[in-house]
């Protein structure tokens, strides 16, 4: 078997609809996350043509898993205790820290350590308490019996806005300076971008990200 790193290149699929800082913090922490959307990915590519399935929720198996495991990822830097992380991990029940009152109760704490407007705050606040409504539309419901995915088309939209919603929140962590530049090793065109970025916001009166 060759070398997992050899076979994401900058062009690969998956890295094409990610931003630069959730490409570096999954390279380096989650690469089971990249192979199962990789999964979910060329399953969806397979099946575009088969048209008499009754339930096309296989093909997106594998992003649920992705899904879980991101959560885990992010957990730590949201406040969320070691021995609760490994409860969740062990028993497959994210509900510990993920249902809203856990979620602002963690989460509370980490806004209370950052130095950050109150604005960002807000955001902030917003993007974690979307996780919660996340796993349950992408992850509990195409897993039970009463969703069904209709056809390879649904599963790749689905699929897409999964990757999306998981970008987006993992790149706002990543420049509100939640998930610290620290916890994975950054590439110099990532800080060449974060330069580029401050530069502009700093012509336009803004704070550094």
């Amino acid at each position: 078997m060759s070398d997992w790193s050899t076979q994401w290149k900058s062009s690969h699929p998956i890295y094409q609809r990610i931003s630069q800082g959730t490409k570096e913090f999954l390279t380096n922490n989650g690469q089971d996350v990249l192979k199962w959307l990789w999964d979910s990915n060329r399953l969806i590519d397979q099946f575009k043509a088969v048209t008499d399935y009754y339930d096309y929720s296989f093909a997106i198996a594998p992003a649920f898993k992705a899904l879980e495991k991101w959560l885990l990822l992010l957990a730590p830097h949201l406040g969320v205790p070691a021995e609760v992380i490994s409860k969740a991990q062990e028993t497959g029940r994210l509900s510990s820290f993920l249902a809203d009152d856990k979620v602002n109760e963690f989460f509370s704490a980490v806004l209370e350590r950052l130095s950050v407007e109150a604005e960002v705050k807000r955001e902030l606040r917003t993007a974690v308490q979307s996780l919660n409504s996340t796993l349950k539309n992408f992850r509990h419901s195409p897993a039970h019996c009463g969703t069904v995915i209709e056809n390879a088309l649904k599963a790749e939209t689905d699929f897409f806005t999964l990757l999306n919603c998981m970008d987006t929140i993992t790149q706002q962590l990543i420049d509100k300076r939640v998930i610290n530049s620290g916890s994975f090793q950054v590439s110099d065109d990532y800080e060449e971008e974060r330069a580029r970025i401050n530069a502009a916001r700093v012509k336009l009166g803004q704070g550094p990200l």
